[in-house]
């Protein structure tokens, strides 16, 4: 492991002998919090690639369809945060749960 992160494999003979290759390691695809604060706003944070665009669907129950809610959130860079507002959070839920889901369109 080199100390940019990069792990490097030298010796691959099943694909012509000696060769080097590099890739980063990066955090696992994921969302690493949700919180909404007292004015009702929801903050969704997630590991992201650099130049990738992501989705955000939710469901106000695990049983029922996903709906999207924003098809077009570019990366942020290794991490990315959404502001859904207080306006929109609410009225998508009566029973005041929601669900989300960050997909790779």
């Amino acid at each position: 492991m080199n100390e940019d992160g990069t792990k490097v494999l030298l010796n691959d003979v099943a694909n012509g002998g000696l060769r080097t290759y590099s890739s980063e390691l990066r955090a696992p695809f994921e969302i690493t919090s949700i919180t909404r604060d007292a004015a009702g706003e929801v903050t969704l944070v997630w590991n992201s690639s650099p130049g990738l665009e992501y989705a955000l669907d939710y469901t106000t129950a695990l049983d029922l369809e996903w709906a999207e809610l924003d098809d077009s959130l570019p990366s942020q860079g290794s991490s990315t945060e959404k502001v859904i507002n207080a306006v929109t959070a609410n009225s998508l839920s009566e029973s005041g749960r929601l669900f989300f889901r960050i997909r790779k369109p």
